[in-house]
């Protein structure tokens, strides 16, 4: 009966991993009071697992799983209780079955519950090639000893491994599965684990791009943002305990250039993709919105999409889907031109105590978002010379057509009807008319004032905002801004009819004419 015994629980220590266990290894009888028990993890292994009881040769270091922690606990008692309690109206074999999944639990990763207690004698967490050894008394209160071996909770498993039952003594295997006498006192394990790795991802959802890709917006344009992350699988689970959940952290990172920005009272939304669960904002509720967390690099800002802990336990059953939170933000005045603005997304998600660290961070994709301008300088059509207090506003058409406005404090573009509503850009000594903050397109320059003595332009002039069009690089870390000519022509300089000044040109032109009628004459003489 008791090689019956051992026989099935060591079944159940490999279900679902392991064909048929060991392989015979000739040597005396081990009459030693201790085993060593090494569990060494297995990481994305697929098919079945041939246990010998001794080390697997063919495996490689990247194979096995550091940082998974098992506990071990004593069921002796009660394994033995039920035991006996069966195999009084059934065989030895239906006896072992019914002790065995007792004192195994139902549910992986949770401690034994059985009403004789179940005593933890171990903990140890794999490590240097996914390796941790137990030594375990073979014998407890006189009794063979049966020992519950449970994985804890690890973020970034899909699934726990079953809790691995382990009866004493431990006999070896003939090649037809019969028992040999001889005890093993080295006992080697391979379960296995299935590993996710989960990577957010940042979209835009309001896109606007060029020839080359360039996602373009005004200053103040909302821009549509979407962060999306996979679920982890296995969200749902709960500690050693079976009560407290293993989750406690789980939040989006939206990293980006303070030339963004981002305002939490704007409109946007959590929520499961594909489902009807949409989540709700607040402190006691399911998530909130931290600004400034994690604190920022410089020249850049954060904000979070922290869940709650009643949000986490709201996405139990929604492991594997996606969860995506939309919003919008804007370029604000320090956007520079024909540069990318960068938006990053990261996702973080495990368990963290004051004591406890199991929380994985994943960074994701970018986005960048850009815009543009276009530079006149007023110039005298003749000198070149810079021209101080021409006048100008920008319309979106060749004829007809909104004025451009730029709000003075926030820059933010808009488009009015009224002259009297634009915004005038007026030339200073240096003759620079610097218009910033468009979106790539088309647009038309058209002056209100030409420069004093100076004739005003009849026709608008046509310019296109750009990749490029604002800003060279002259370099990889300098630029330059391109200066494009916009020249006027000076105003006749006579004075009105009746005027002084004609009568002294008029007088000028008779004593030439008369001075010339002289020479001719002179010249006659002498011929």
């Amino acid at each position: 009966m008791k090689k019956i015994k051992v026989f099935a629980l060591l079944a159940t220590l490999f279900v679902g991993i392991f064909s048929n266990l060991f392989t015979p290894v000739v040597s005396a009888e081990d009459t030693s009071n201790s085993a060593t028990v090494t569990i060494h993890k297995l990481k994305n292994k697929t098919g079945p697992i041939v246990n010998t009881g001794k080390e697997l040769s063919g495996l490689n270091a990247s194979d096995f799983l550091d940082g998974i922690t098992f506990n071990v606990y004593d069921v002796t008692a009660a394994y033995h209780t039920k035991y006996n309690e069966v195999y009084t109206s059934k065989t030895a074999q239906d006896a072992d079955d019914a002790a065995r999944t007792y004192v195994q639990g139902t549910t992986a990763g949770h401690a034994p519950t059985v009403v004789q207690g179940a005593t933890l004698v171990a903990t140890k967490t794999t490590a240097g090639g996914g390796a941790a050894t137990f030594t375990l008394p073979k014998k407890s209160d006189g009794k063979d000893a049966v020992y519950v071996f449970v994985e804890q909770p690890k973020t970034s498993i899909s699934k726990a491994e079953n809790n691995l039952v382990l009866s004493f003594p431990v006999y070896q295997l003939n090649d037809d599965g019969t028992y040999t006498d001889t005890e093993l006192s080295r006992i080697h394990l391979y379960p296995k684990n299935t590993t996710e790795d989960i990577t957010p991802v940042k979209d835009i959802t309001t896109p606007n791009t060029d020839a080359a890709g360039h996602n373009n917006y005004n200053v103040g344009k909302e821009i549509g943002f979407k962060l999306s992350t996979p679920i982890p699988a296995n969200i749902g689970i709960k500690e050693v305990d079976g009560a407290t959940p293993h989750y406690n952290t789980f939040g989006l990172i939206d990293t980006h250039d303070t030339t963004l920005t981002f305002n939490p009272a704007g409109t946007h939304e959590l929520k499961v993709a594909g489902t009807t669960i949409v989540l709700t904002e607040g402190e006691l509720a399911d998530y909130t919105i931290v600004v400034g967390e994690p604190t920022p690099a410089e020249g850049k800002a954060t904000f979070k999409v922290k869940l709650t802990q009643a949000g986490i336990n709201k996405l139990a059953e929604e492991g594997g889907k996606n969860l995506e939170f939309t919003y919008t933000m804007k370029l604000n005045d320090t956007a520079v031109m024909d540069s990318k603005n960068v938006n990053k997304v990261t996702v973080e998600y495990g368990r963290k105590t004051d004591t406890f660290n199991d929380v994985v961070t994943t960074p994701g994709n970018e986005k960048e978002v850009y815009t543009g301008g276009y530079r006149f300088i007023k110039t005298d059509v003749s000198t070149n010379k810079p021209l101080v207090n021409a006048e100008f506003v920008v319309r979106d058409a060749a004829t007809k057509g909104q004025y451009l406005k730029i709000d003075d404090t926030t820059k933010e573009i808009s488009w009015v009807d009224t002259y009297e509503e634009a915004t005038k850009f007026t030339t200073g000594a240096d003759g620079i008319v610097d218009i910033k903050g468009l979106t790539y397109d088309t647009y038309y320059l058209e002056e209100t004032q030409a420069p004093t003595d100076y004739v005003k332009l009849s026709a608008r002039i046509a310019f296109t905002v750009e990749f490029g069009s604002y800003t060279a690089h002259t370099t990889t870390t300098t630029t330059k801004v391109l200066e494009h000519s916009v020249a006027n022509t000076p105003k006749g300089f006579l004075p009105s009819t009746g005027g002084a000044g004609i009568i002294l040109f008029v007088a000028l032109g008779v004593a030439m004419v008369g001075l010339a009628g002289v020479y001719f004459t002179s010249r006659r003489k002498n011929d």
